[in-house]
């Protein structure tokens, strides 16, 4: 009985994922006159979207950019992929037991921040915040990823129960389907803040870290890459060799997170 409820729960909770609107809204992003035989597709967490669009620039790929958890369930599902990075561990288990059995590499890690627009920010507003529950009692609107299957908002809501104040500003919380959706909610006003990585607002003048949350309150906000392929295999050791790309989009590697 113990077995069937273990296997019912992950079943149950896929299930509940195909259901979801995200689930199709992925979004794939092929340069014009791609040779896909040559190029691979790579699943990725869209908190990477502007790092991999850059490597992309000259080692093409078609990017598939959604929250870790929808892209790993798709694969499982039958979709093609070269490559998945997910924004978790936890992600990789919805993957086909011959996937999930490839060797995993730690790619880098990244820091959890409360943005807000710098134009709507008083001159000494970050300098009077005491920490980061404060900066989120006093704000309104705040968006950040789903629970259930974001990453992000899975961290969110870990370092919110840990301090003691998921309960108390539950009603607030605006949940977007990825990161890169959070992020877009807080640059078109439709939220007051947003908790996202800190590498999302590192090409994104107008936004500001207003608070960090400090990484004793979750756990280590790491990335994760499979190559499914000898082909994806390739392209990935391109990508993990070029260090100052992480470094220049706001990544950091992990004992320095």
């Amino acid at each position: 009985m113990k077995q069937l409820i273990r296997f019912l729960v992950p079943a149950a909770f896929v299930y509940a994922l195909l259901l979801q609107p995200c689930y199709s809204q992925a979004m794939s992003l092929q340069p014009p006159g791609i040779d896909r035989e040559k190029s691979p597709r790579i699943f990725s967490a869209s908190s990477l979207g502007a790092l991999l669009k850059s490597h992309s620039e000259h080692h093409p790929a078609t990017l598939i950019l959604g929250a870790s958890t929808t892209l790993a369930v798709q694969i499982a599902q039958g979709a093609q992929a070269d490559v998945l990075i997910s924004a978790d561990r936890l992600s990789l288990r919805y993957l086909p037991n011959a996937a999930a059995k490839r060797p995993v590499e730690k790619m880098a890690c990244n820091t959890l921040i409360i943005a807000a627009r710098a134009e709507d920010l008083q001159p000494d507003a970050k300098a009077s915040v005491k920490d980061f529950q404060s900066a989120l009692r006093n704000a309104g609107r705040v968006a950040t990823g789903y629970p259930d299957y974001v990453p992000l908002g899975h961290y969110t809501r870990q370092a919110l129960i840990r301090a003691k104040i998921w309960k108390a500003l539950r009603h607030k919380i605006v949940t977007a389907n990825s990161a890169r959706e959070a992020l877009h909610l807080l640059k078109l006003g439709q939220v007051d803040r947003a908790i996202l990585y800190a590498s999302d607002i590192s090409q994104h003048d107008e936004l500001i870290a207003f608070a960090e949350i400090p990484k004793h309150f979750h756990d280590q906000v790491q990335y994760y890459a499979i190559a499914l392929t000898k082909l994806g295999q390739q392209w990935l050791r391109g990508l993990t060799a070029n260090k100052d790309l992480f470094n220049l989009y706001g990544f950091k590697r992990c004992q320095d997170a």
